[in-house]
Parts: C-alpha cells; structure tokens; sequence
C-alpha cells in the first residue's frame, strides 16, 4: 500500500453557474412574473459574498471570506460581477484525512444582510498515482436562488398573496414577511398565477403576476332592483296577478297593495291555466285580522295585504319539507 502524507494541502478557486433573466426592474413594476425576473432583480440587490470551504473532520476546520460584490459596468451588481468577486477569492485549508469528504459555499446577500443567492458542493479527493488530487469538478458549484426573496416596497406594512385558479378567481391567501419596507417573497411564487396585495401608508396596493404591474381597483355601480320572494307590491292601482302553475303546482303569491288617498281597489288572481281562487283574504298593515274580500275593496290611505287561497286541484305550492335538528330536540 503507498504511503499518505498526513497532510494535504487543498486549494480551491471557486466558480459558479448563475442563469442570467430579463431587463432591470422598473419602479412600479414587481419582479413577480418568473424565477428569471426575480433572480436578475435579486443580483442588482447584492451587496456581499461569502465563501468558503471545510472538511467534515475535525469540525470547523475550514477558510472562508466575507466580501464586498464588485460593481458592473453599469455600476450595479450583475451575475457577471458577482462571479467575479468569486472567483477573485483564493483560498485553502489543512486536510487531515484526505479520505474524508470536503465542502465548498458560495452565499450572496444584500446590503441588509438578507440571503439572496445560496450554493453548496461536496465532494471527496481523488486518490491517484501521485497521491491524492482534488477532482475536476470541485469548483463547479450551482448557485441557486434563496427561497425568499426580499422586494422594496417603502412604506410597505403588510403584505399577502392571493392564489388565482385556471379563470383567474381569487383562491387561497396567505400573508407573508414584512420588514424594514421589504416583502419577503417565496420564489416558488414566481412561476404561478397570483396577486400581491400590499398595505403601503394608508391603503392596500396591488400588483399582478401577470407582467408585474399594478392593478388598480375598479368601481363598479350597483342599481339594485329587489324583491321578496312570493311578493308583488302595488300603488294606488287595480291589479290582475296570474300565477304560473303547471298541473296545478304553483307558487302562491301575496299582494301588498299601497294606497295613498281613499279609494277602492279591485284585487283580481288567477292561475295560467285558468283557475281561480276559493277566496282572497285581506289585511290592513298594523292589524292581525284578515278579512274575505269580494270584488271592488274600499281602502284607507295605508299598506294592505291580499292573499289568495286555492283549492288543491287549482294550486298546490312546492314542498318545501322542515328537517328536525339532528340533536332531536325536545325535553330533556
């Protein structure tokens, strides 16, 4: 068996893949629509790296640097300069057992110190003819998007995010992490079809996933026209009422006549097969008593009721069956 140094010397220049995505944010827009638009936002946010390596044993065995992230040509961070300030880092440590696997870490974060960018490789020495060497890929680290991304929003005090089902209705909510006017916004969330919405000063904000943009409410009137079910009103008129009915079953319908001077009123029911009621029963409002009326009714100024009453072959109404509680009731 040949021999081991019982020390190797590990030098590691690390690299990184990073997937460039779209155009620079602008103001108003979010970087919502895709991972792409949030990770190229994000590298414009970068501020510092840290890398490192180490090995497993003994533990805290390792060399690592905490460095600022150079400037791109446009004089802010990009994938390109990130990489950079990478690679510009060399460094090394002391393994004492070259069987035990080694590791290396790359973290990219903002000027507030919140994760953006996070890698992380390990791997094992390779035991050759001269002794052991670092493998070929022991740079290669993928560098992968943190799992939250923080987004600027100044003023921002709360925030949450509404799930849009396949026709675009609102579904499930949740809120999310709000700090120092940032949102902190799961990457997972950039590739669905979502709204932001955002308690900015004194009002909620809104933006859609769509293309980033806000989305500004809209006002829509409401002219209500209401009824009561089994109710027609009428006003200082004579009324004729037909009832739907097929074979007999129908729905019953009340009257509730106003009238505003002293006058009579001919109250007249009859089914759309040509039935007509037994009786009409009447009922001045603010009493209990109702009445049989015939014919032409002299009324008072007031609000009156006229109730039909039907023969069974004329009209049946529905069934319209009462369930008992399921915890049946009754004394105890």
């Amino acid at each position: 068996m040949k021999s081991i140094s019982k020390f190797c010397t590990v030098t590691i220049a690390l690299i990184s893949a990073l997937v460039a995505g779209n155009a620079l944010a602008q103001t108003t827009i979010l970087p919502i629509t895709s991972k792409s638009d949030l990770s190229t936002y994000a590298v414009e946010q970068a501020a510092w790296v840290s890398v490192g390596i180490g090995t497993s044993v003994p533990a805290g065995n390792n060399a690592g640097a905490f460095v600022p992230v150079d400037k791109s040509v446009s004089g802010v961070p990009s994938f390109k300069s990130t990489i950079g300030t990478i690679v510009k880092q060399d460094l090394s440590i002391a393994d004492v057992n070259p069987n035990d696997p080694l590791f290396a870490y790359i973290y990219v974060y903002n000027a507030d110190y919140d994760l953006l960018f996070m890698g992380w490789h390990q791997f094992n020495l390779v035991n050759g003819k001269g002794g052991y060497t670092m493998p070929q890929d022991y740079g290669e680290i993928l560098i992968d998007l943190a799992d939250n991304i923080p987004i600027k929003i100044p003023g921002v005090q709360s925030a949450m995010v509404d799930l849009l089902n396949g026709s675009g209705q609102s579904g499930p909510s949740y809120s999310l992490t709000v700090q120092n006017d940032k949102v902190y916004f799961p990457r997972q969330l950039a590739e669905q079809n979502i709204l932001l919405e955002a308690y900015v000063g004194s009002g909620w904000q809104f933006w859609d996933s769509a293309d980033g943009s806000t989305v500004s409410p809209e006002k829509y009137a409401e002219d209500f026209d209401p009824s009561f079910d089994g109710i027609l009103t009428y006003t200082d008129e004579d009324f004729i009422v037909t009832l739907t009915t097929q074979n007999g079953v129908g729905e019953n319908m009340t009257v509730e006549y106003t009238s505003t001077i002293a006058q009579t009123v001919f109250p007249t029911f009859k089914t759309s097969e040509g039935k007509s009621p037994q009786k009409i029963l009447m009922r001045q409002s603010g009493t209990s008593e109702w009445n049989v009326v015939v014919g032409r009714v002299p009324v008072g100024v007031g609000v009156y009721y006229f109730v039909p009453v039907w023969d069974a072959s004329s009209l049946t109404e529905p069934s319209d069956p009462w369930y008992p509680p399921s915890n049946g009731g009754g004394k105890g």
